[in-house]
This record gives C-alpha cells, structure tokens and sequence, in this order.
C-alpha cells in the first residue's frame, strides 16, 4: 500500500506523519555518517546561545557578545552573562543578561555604537522569545510581554511563577515553570494550566505533526526526552537520560543536546532523534566540544543546518538527515482543510485524478475513529467534505488536534494524510 501524507493548510511544506496510529507509520533507518563542524567565531568561548543575521552572527557568551561576520570576531563586554538575542530593529538587537545582580534585564544592544542600554530590569531572566505578537521574557518571578520591545508588561496569569522555556505553534502557545506546564489555545490571550504532574522543561519545541518536545534536565529520576500530543496538555517520556540541554527541529527530525562528560549518562553531545523509530543517531564526529548548551540554526543560509553553542565555541554543520515526504506520482493531490484551524466547520477537499471512490475518516490524536464519510462522495476532477467538528454520534468534539485520513480504493490503496485543529 502506498502511503502519500500532506499538511492540510495551503501553501505550507509538506511532511510525514509521524505520529498517528501504528498502521499508518512507517520505520525509517538512517546510517551514521562524519558530520563536518565548522566554527563561528571563537573556540575558546562559552557560548551559551546563538542567534542569526542577514548581516551577521551574534554569539551570547558569559561577559557579553560576540559579532562574527563570517571572518571577525568583536567582543563587547560587559560582564554580565548573555542568556538569549533576538532582533529588536535593523540597527538593534535586545539581549537578556544575569546572574542574580541587580543588573539582570532585558536590554537593548545598538550594532553601530556596540553600547547596551538597559530597557526593563529582570531578575534570573531564563529566556527571549519572538512570535508574530511580539516580544516575551521569562524571568524567576514570572513573564513579561512587549509588542515592540521597548515597553513591557506583566503577563499576570505567570505572576511568582519561575518561567523557563516557551513555544507556539499555530495559536497554541505553552510555557513552561519550575512547577509545570501552561497552556493557551488562543494565541496567549487565556492561560490554564495542564494536568497535575506534568514535568518541568528547561527547554520546548514543538516537532512534526504537531507533537510538543520538552526536555527535563539535571539528573533526577525524571530526567529525559518527554512529548506531548496535545499541545502540552498531558506528557509522557521519550526516553530517560540525564544532564539533556536542548531540543530542536529540522525538517522531520529532532536534535538533542547534553551537557555531560563521557560516562555520566548515556548520552553526550549532539544526536538526531527519529520520532517514529525512536533511533538516536549521534553526530559527535569532528565536533570539538561535546558540552552543549544550546542547539539551534542559522535561518539565513541555503541548506538545512543545525548550530550547537558549546562550552567552548559554537559550530555548524549541513551534514545533517531530513526526513524528505513521500509524494504522490500525480501533481496537484494537495490535501486542504480551510479554514484550519476551524470552529464551527471547515471544508476538507482534495482535487483528484482518478475516478475510484474515495472514503474519508478522522481520527484523535490518540487514534480513535471520530467520524467516517461514506464512498461516492467524489465529484469529477475534485473530492470535497465539510465536517460539522461533530463526531457520529452528532456530539461536538473536544478542541485540539485530528488527523484527516482520505482512503483511495483503486489498485494503488493510496492513503492522504492531513492534520487539522479544532479551536
């Protein structure tokens, strides 16, 4: 049975399925390969974390930054360490710094004058987070939000909270606390929190299908990989392993990271995870330090890549494996949901260029069949269903995410994979 497997929303890149009901997986295998690290910038730096330009690249160390234009390297100082960057404007970027000082804050770092001036004062903040929205920091004592950087306030639903990672996805925001998980399904306007036990995350990431990825790290007994299917709401674990840092995803796969010496836990420096397989493939080859606090990527060159902030220096490789989608033979079989995400109904189409019968199911994320449409709904050239969110029983089905499942009954048993979130 041939399997092709697309993203429901318009202009989107397509990718597999990776997490759904077992008959619909399939197992990848990937070979470890010598993975070429290149440095930016110095490699006797801790870098703590890594953010990218058009222009340059900026490297936050323990004193200050670090402006790497591919060549040169200049240090600006300030003796304070430099936990995260982000862009505020062409001629600035806003970093948070601290230690547990009464300098602590969010601050604003101009790229020709190289002076910091500070905009908000925030004790142990833990993490600069950009969306469409705006600006968020979260600190010991809670999360601040800013439309444009400049001026901030108190998200008071995080009011004493200790903030420490946070992530969107489409309208699903999550933050995580030193005493659990947050929730928003309408872009961070309401907050709830999630079930009692779920984890604290030091760092968030949502991957394929959806699926939420959150690290715990130190060496408890929690300590590992833990995921979410349904936007952060419950967690499981992926696996148990200690002193983990970093989780971030690269077309299909995710990308871990220890901080820990050979010997002390299974793991150390930098692998590939396989969300279907489960495989861990280690890409510690030619990479000079394997203490890494940070994974992420520069967003400004023509390969898929990832960066690892390490101990000593940052590096980069695009010797790295992408899960590629599997595609149809035949051009234009793009499967649709508008609008999604949806409230009361949205629209499921998918031109067509067969004349078999097709069948349509939805299902949970969990695997349980919500609704079916019976065969002969396909139309000449084009196969179209409106779902009503309801299931078989006409009951208004919970928010959150379904998968799309469209059933060819010609020779080829094609199967069309879509994703689609009910708000």
């Amino acid at each position: 049975m041939k399997k092709t497997v697309y993203s429901p929303q318009p202009a989107v890149r397509s990718f597999r399925l990776l997490s759904f009901v077992f008959f619909l997986s399939t197992l990848l295998t990937f070979s470890a390969f010598s993975q070429d690290w290149q440095p930016i910038g110095p490699t006797d730096v801790q870098i703590n974390n890594y953010h990218s330009r058009i222009d340059m690249e900026i490297l936050c160390t323990q004193t200050g930054i670090i402006l790497w234009d591919g060549i040169n390297a200049q240090e600006f100082i300030y003796n304070l360490p430099v936990l995260g960057a982000c862009d505020l404007d062409d001629e600035n970027i806003l970093v948070i710094m601290g230690d547990g000082s009464y300098s602590d804050g969010i601050y604003k770092f101009n790229l020709s004058t190289h002076l910091f001036d500070v905009v908000e004062w925030v004790l142990y903040p833990r993490f600069i987070y950009y969306d469409n929205l705006g600006y968020y920091v979260g600190h010991e004592s809670g999360l601040k939000k800013s439309a444009d950087g400049i001026i901030w306030e108190d998200v008071l639903s995080f009011s004493g909270s200790d903030c420490l990672a946070m992530t969107h996805q489409s309208c699903y925001y999550v933050v995580s606390m030193i005493d659990g998980i947050v929730c928003s399904d309408d872009g961070g306007s309401t907050w709830h929190q999630s079930v009692i036990g779920s984890p604290w995350l030091s760092d968030l990431a949502f991957g394929p299908s959806n699926v939420l990825y959150g690290i715990f790290p130190d060496e408890s007994w929690s300590s590992g990989l833990w995921s979410s299917l349904d936007f952060g709401e419950t967690w499981w674990v992926e696996f148990w392993d200690i002193n983990m840092t970093s989780v971030y995803h690269v077309e299909g796969l995710m990308y871990l990271g220890w901080h820990q010496t050979p010997g002390q836990g299974t793991g150390e420096g930098v692998a590939s995870f396989n969300p279907v397989s489960g495989e861990l493939t280690y890409m510690n080859d030619n990479l000079p330090c394997t203490l890494v606090n940070e994974i992420t990527e520069n967003l400004y060159i023509d390969c898929y890549n990832i960066v690892v902030c390490t101990d000593s220096g940052a590096f980069i490789t695009c010797d790295i494996v992408v899960d590629a989608p599997e595609i149809t033979d035949q051009p234009g079989d793009e499967l649709f949901c508008f609008p999604n995400p949806f409230f009361s109904e949205t629209v499921i189409s998918l031109p067509s260029h067969t004349s078999d019968p097709f069948g349509l199911s939805i299902y949970s994320i969990d695997g349980k069949l919500i609704r079916t449409f019976e065969n002969g709904l396909l139309l000449p050239g084009h196969f179209e269903v409106i779902w009503d969110g309801c299931d078989e029983q006409g009951r208004s089905v919970g928010k959150g995410l379904y998968y799309v499942v469209v059933w060819m009954s010609g020779e080829t048993g094609d199967i069309t994979v879509g994703e689609i979130i009910k708000q």
